[in-house]
């Protein structure tokens, strides 16, 4: 499952309508294959919850962090302090 625990300053960001409608997928317990597509095109359009969305479904797996770790740098240049603490963390 992907963790969209925002922290508290992360909140402020702007919500894409591509991460409305992946709370929408996620609420109405939608297939998982369908949430890719939906939060990067949000994430590539620079929406930093879909950023840090993106980070947590590659690195939930335990094995892709290497994937993840591009998505957690841009939202951390972004300003996101979720994606800058995996980076602390790794």
């Amino acid at each position: 499952m992907v963790k969209l625990d925002l922290h508290e300053d992360d909140r402020e960001f702007p919500k894409s309508t591509f991460y409305q409608r992946f709370r929408e997928l996620i609420a109405n317990r939608e297939d998982p294959d369908e949430w890719g597509p939906v939060i990067e095109k949000g994430a590539n359009a620079g929406c930093v919850h879909c950023i840090y969305a993106m980070a947590n479904l590659w690195s939930d797996d335990g094995v892709s962090f290497h994937i993840a770790l591009p998505w957690y740098l841009e939202g951390a240049i972004r300003g996101s302090r979720s994606c800058i603490k995996p980076l602390y963390d790794c």
